[in-house]
């Protein structure tokens, strides 16, 4: 900022390090606030600084002093509130200093790393400690083991007071049990006799259970008598309804006969006869007339017709004319009726039934009742017999009279007589019955015993024919042991299948083993012949190599044993190697990491000073690529470290074993999916147009490359100095052009080339031996060279011949004012008489050369 105002100022520390050592001191113990500020070259710019920094109110985070170069060259006391001075980092102003620095953390670097790797030595030795304290810790017990066995025999220990509590607590309860028990003995004695009588009761109940079977037999006869029981009492039942309904018809029939008696006693009142010429009517009447009453009725009513009738006219000749043929007619009808139904018919009229046409009718009715009654037991009786005839059928041998004869007497007819009479029958049919009942009883007892033994004896059958399946069905019949099966046929074959399963487990146990044991050889013979230990002398791998594989599994424990010293051994080599390859491996991610931050910045050290245009604080390189997780990086960093060991124990690798390139295939593989660099493209606009790398050659002119090219060497030289702790150095180093100008002449090729060297601090030299007067007038500074030779010397040399800048001293002025100056001084050794030191100053004419770039 102040060299934009034209004012020509150092930092502090830039100041020192252009200083001799003992003046370093010096100032540093006087001045040490100035330091770190900033020192103006001339006291009389203090004014004009003062107003520009105020002006940009920069606001930094600490106090910066501005001083002025005299006051660190004047002597002077220390200033004034300064007991003494912490003296920083000699390496910030000195660098001889910062490279004994850097010598001196290098070798801390190597001392820790050593450290460390003892450290690591230590640790793995106290890691294999620690396991073998964690499986002494499992074979024995630990205090926390030690003491929860203590807690839980405390806890034990409480269980059992408690328990003794509790038990005290029970003998006490019992004592006061005892106590109330001899208070309540004689309830209890009381209780005891009740007790006594219920047992006998029980007793006697168990006596009558005891009889339960003939209970039970005599209600399966009572079961037996029930439906004959039943059936008479339905006969019964029918019998009476059939009597109930034959005393209705008596009533109705005396009740009808009864109101006839009335009817007639009536009629007899009405007749013109005295009481005494009728006599008693209950006496049989002597001289009676024949005929129905109904024909006497008739007889009398018309015989008081006539009387009551004076004469007999025609009509009345003509009704008994008419009788007479009706009377014919219905003399022919009774007369082709049988005689029995006419005999029945004409005792039926002198009855009292048929004294008139009502008692008649009733009769009639009556009469069809019976009938339908007579024709329902007439059916029932056939129904009886029919059923009764069935179950004649049912018994195949002919009848058994049951008699005293010979014949018939025997064990079985001995408790039956001939029947005397129906009672006398029916208690021998109950007899028989009751007996017959028995009889069944009996015979299902037995079936049932029959139908045991038929199934006891058919599953011994089964039994046998199971156990001989069984027998038949093993690979080998076993020798006999003397212990019996005690299962059934369901298990000997479960048993048997589960043998049969374990045995095929076993056998196909036994064929994977043998398989694996066959892998195993053939895998430890394909070890023992892999040509990476052709070369091996060991006695070992030749006893290996030359036995059969047959042999192998009988020599294993042998061979086992043999090699356990070695296994221990190259246990702690790996363990060894392994400790190395991860150092290798962390340092090598160190590294790595570095040089990817090392790419990062030199991305951002790539950023283009102002006044170019749009690229104007624009970064000339982008590079972008995808970096691994920690994890994944370590992974894929001892993948490269292996792969080169295993390069280096072939003898045949293809890539280079040197620290570079495992560094280059380190950051390789932290990059697994590419880095992508793109670059701005120089044209006349300064446009913002970016491109690969890649196609540079196809889209860029060869100006244009050379610029490219040139902005790539400023920001790898910064990229250095950075990396050397000279970053806050203006001077980055010096880049020698070999005749660039016909290619890259154009002026804002050299304007862009200018620009980024000056701002990065790298000086540009350009050789050439080409006139172009335009591309010539953008240097600030030409020197143009001769060709001289010493004859005598047999030498060449090249002398200067003109030096052409675009700035003369002022006329008016003696001479010209030097504001900064770089003073380098060489080692006496080599220093020629008369040598005197030379700068390029930012405004005189040495200092146009020093600024071109």
């Amino acid at each position: 900022m102040l060299e934009s105002a034209g004012i020509t100022a150092w930092s502090g520390r830039r100041y020192l390090a252009k200083l001799p050592a003992p003046d370093r001191e010096t100032v540093l113990a006087r001045l040490p606030h100035l330091a770190g500020g900033v020192l103006l070259n001339d006291a009389r710019d203090a004014e004009r600084a003062r107003t520009r920094l105020d002006s940009a109110r920069l606001l930094p985070a600490c106090l910066v002093a501005v001083g002025t170069t005299a006051a660190l060259r004047a002597d002077a006391d220390p200033a004034p509130g300064i007991d003494f001075v912490v003296p920083p980092n000699p390496a910030l102003h000195d660098e001889e200093a910062a490279e004994q620095v850097r010598v001196r953390l290098v070798a801390e670097t190597t001392e820790r790393a050593a450290r460390l790797a003892e450290l690591e030595t230590v640790l793995d030795d106290d890691r294999r400690l620690r396991d073998r304290f964690a499986a002494l810790r499992d074979r024995r017990p630990t205090l926390a083991d030690l003491t929860e066995a203590a807690e839980i025999a405390e806890a034990a220990r409480a269980a059992a007071v408690a328990e003794h509590e509790a038990t005290r607590a029970a003998v006490e309860d019992l004592d006061e049990r005892a106590d109330r028990l001899a208070a309540d003995r004689p309830g209890l004695e009381r209780t005891a006799g009740d007790t006594r009588r219920r047992a006998d009761a029980l007793a006697a109940l168990r006596t009558e259970l005891s009889r339960r079977a003939t209970h039970e037999e005599r209600i399966r006869t009572g079961e037996a008598d029930a439906p004959r029981a039943r059936e008479e009492a339905d006969a019964a039942g029918t019998t009476a309804d059939r009597a109930a309904r034959e005393a209705a018809d008596a009533q109705q029939t005396r009740d009808r006969q009864r109101g006839i008696g009335t009817t007639l006693r009536d009629e007899a009142a009405a007749l013109p006869v005295s009481p005494e010429e009728i006599g008693d009517p209950t006496a049989e009447p002597d001289g009676a007339p024949e005929g129905s009453l109904a024909e006497l009725r008739e007889e009398f009513q018309r015989a008081r017709d006539a009387y009551a009738s004076a004469a007999v006219d025609t009509d009345l000749h003509g009704a008994l004319e008419r009788a007479e043929a009706d009377a014919r007619e219905r003399r022919i009808a009774v007369d082709g009726l049988p005689r029995t139904v006419v005999e029945a018919a004409t005792a039926f009229l002198h009855t009292p039934d048929g004294a008139d046409a009502a008692s008649r009718r009733a009769a009639a009715e009556q009469a069809r009742a019976a009938y339908d009654e007579a024709e329902r037991r007439r059916a029932d009786a056939a129904t009886e017999l029919a059923v009764a005839r069935r179950e004649l059928e049912r018994f195949t041998g002919g009848e058994r009279p049951i008699d005293h004869g010979a014949e018939r007497r025997s064990a079985d007819c001995a408790p039956y007589d001939a029947p005397r009479d129906a009672e006398h029958g029916r208690e021998l049919v109950a007899r028989a019955a009751a007996d017959l009942d028995a009889a069944g009883t009996e015979l299902e007892r037995r079936r049932r015993a029959r139908a045991a033994a038929e199934d006891a004896h058919r599953t011994a059958t089964d039994l046998a024919r199971g156990f001989g399946l069984v027998v038949s069905s093993l690979d080998e019949t076993p020798e006999p042991s003397g212990v019996p099966f005690d299962g059934d046929v369901e298990a000997a074959q479960a048993a048997l299948k589960r043998h049969q399963n374990a045995v095929r487990d076993a056998a196909g146990e036994r064929t994977r083993a043998e398989k694996k044991v066959r892998e195993g050889v053939d895998a430890v013979a394909r070890f023992a012949q892999d040509p990476r230990f052709a070369t091996l002398t060991s006695p070992v791998h030749r006893h290996i190599a030359g036995v059969d594989r047959s042999e192998m599994p009988g020599l294993a424990a042998e061979w086992i044993a043999a090699l356990r010293p070695r296994l221990r051994s190259l246990d702690d080599d790996l363990g060894n190697i392994e400790r190395h390859r991860s150092g290798i491996v962390t340092r090598l991610s160190g590294m790595v990491g570095e040089a990817l931050r090392t790419v990062r910045l030199a991305q951002r050290l790539s950023q283009l000073p102002e006044g170019l245009g749009d690229w104007s604080g624009q970064q000339f390189l982008r590079i972008r690529f995808e970096e691994l997780p920690d994890a994944a990086l370590r992974h894929e960093l001892g993948a490269v470290v292996d792969r080169t060991a295993t390069g280096m124990a072939g003898g045949k690798a293809k890539d280079r074993r040197d620290g570079m390139s495992m560094l280059l295939r380190g950051v390789r593989a932290a990059m697994p999916k590419g880095v992508r660099v793109e670059m701005l493209k120089p044209d006349a606009v300064l446009r913002t147009e970016r491109l690969r790398v890649s196609a540079i050659k196809d889209v860029f002119s060869g100006g244009q490359q050379l610029t490219a090219a040139i902005v790539l060497y400023c920001t790898m030289a910064a990229l250095r100095a950075h990396q050397r702790g000279q970053g806050r150095r203006a001077h980055a180093g010096v880049l020698f052009l070999d005749n660039p100008i016909g290619r890259a002449s154009a002026g804002y090729l050299l304007e862009l080339q200018f620009g980024v060297a000056q701002a990065l601090g790298v000086q540009l030299v350009y050789t050439t031996g080409l006139f172009d007067a335009g591309a010539l007038s953008s240097f600030p500074l030409l020197v143009r060279l001769r060709n001289d030779a010493d004859l005598r010397a047999g030498r060449k040399y090249l002398s200067v011949d003109e030096r052409v800048t675009r700035s003369v001293p002022d006329a008016d002025a003696p001479g010209g004012r030097i504001t900064a100056a770089r003073v380098y001084r060489r080692p006496e050794a080599v220093v020629p008489a008369g040598a005197r030191n030379g700068g390029a100053g930012r405004a005189g004419a040495g200092d146009g050369a020093g600024s071109a770039g």
